[in-house]
């Protein structure tokens, strides 16, 4: 009698392969998803610096104030930065441009009795004039209503409008090699009438005016000066750097008036300065023997002057205020929109000048 068990039988079809196990997927891709925002999120609140808690503001609820250095007492110095080409627009994706930001920002620092003083932190090429002028105003409203020194600190370039919103500084530090100067008004447009007369094709505007177009890039350029929109267009350029010079002057004239008697009574304007406002870049060095700023020096140089100027006799805390991360802000960044901006040598990409509008921009980032 054979006792021996038979096989077991498959649950498969005979010949057929096993069929592995479904995988399952799904709790893998949740995991990589939740790794990539929270890894987002930490780079946004560790940007530029060593960010600690969080500590929520009254009003203006959506900005927190973030500790950028601890220091030894309850005195505070307000980080503001200005980043970037200056606009009215908003570059995170939000509703508030940067224009607004600011703002919010000095609202903010001057609502704060133990913030002392402001450090303006100005990394930026310029941009539009009236982005430009409105942070100008925003500097000089803060000075003027609290009664704190506003102190900036200029990074890598602080070039034409970037200048524009130092100069209402009571004291302007900036390195050596950093770029600033040029100070000037630009406004441009492209004419394609000779190209599209060489292909045959003619354009036809009715206007209510002769000078509606003078900007149009279908006007012939004989027709532009014979119309005289060029004097107009001169004018109003002339305006803006009258403008722009003249605050300059005001400010640097503000700036020593605040200084005299101080340790460090910063730098008098060159007599001649007005020979270098010819939209020319300075570094920091050549900035500073001319008086255009103060000092020399990186942000840990421009902190401590904030603290001379401030009147903080120990280690100040650096505090900055942060907008919370908008998750839909990151969904923005995979929705198509029109490209609007415009490829530059130095491999940034920046909003499009558009034509008509005038810029306090540094030459060396448009063309």
């Amino acid at each position: 009698m054979d006792h021996t068990q038979p096989p077991p039988v498959p649950s498969h079809p005979t010949g057929a392969p096993a069929q592995p196990a479904p995988r399952r997927w799904w709790p893998w891709a949740l995991l990589a998803c939740a790794l990539f925002v929270g890894l987002i999120f930490m780079g946004l609140v560790g940007l530029g610096g060593m960010a600690s808690a969080f500590v929520p503001l009254e009003g203006l609820e959506q900005y927190q104030e973030v500790t950028q250095r601890r220091g030894d007492g309850a005195a505070k110095i307000a980080l503001i930065k200005i980043q970037g080409v200056i606009t009215s627009d908003s570059l995170d994706g939000s509703s508030r441009g940067m224009v607004e930001r600011v703002r919010d920002q000095f609202a903010l620092a001057a609502r704060d009795p133990n913030v002392k003083a402001v450090l303006l932190h100005v990394d930026s090429p310029g941009g539009e004039v009236m982005a430009s002028d409105e942070i100008h105003r925003a500097v000089q409203e803060y000075r003027t209503k609290t009664g704190r020194p506003v102190i900036c600190s200029m990074a890598g370039m602080a070039a034409s409008g970037g200048y524009y919103v130092a100069a209402p500084c009571q004291f302007i530090v900036a390195h050596e090699i950093s770029i600033t100067g040029s100070i000037g008004v630009i406004m441009q447009t492209v004419n394609v009438h000779g190209l599209m007369e060489r292909v045959g094709v003619r354009s036809y505007t009715i206007t209510s005016g002769e000078h509606k177009d003078m900007l149009s890039m279908f006007k012939s350029p004989d027709k532009i000066a014979a119309d005289g929109d060029e004097k107009l267009l001169r004018e109003l350029v002339d305006q803006f750097y009258a403008r722009f010079k003249r605050l300059v002057a005001e400010g640097r004239s503000q700036a020593k008036e605040f200084n005299r008697g101080q340790k460090d009574p910063g730098r008098p304007l060159d007599a001649k300065w007005t020979e270098l406002a010819d939209g020319r870049i300075l570094t920091g060095q050549q900035a500073y023997e001319h008086g255009f700023v103060d000092k020399l020096g990186n942000l840990d140089v421009a902190i401590k002057e904030a603290e001379r100027l401030g009147g903080i006799t120990s280690r100040a805390t650096v505090v900055r205020y942060s907008a919370p991360f908008d998750l839909s802000s990151l969904f923005r960044l995979f929705v198509k929109t029109p490209d609007r901006r415009l490829a530059v040598d130095i491999g940034l990409q920046l909003p499009r000048l558009e034509p008509g509008r005038p810029y306090f921009l540094s030459p060396l980032i448009y063309k």
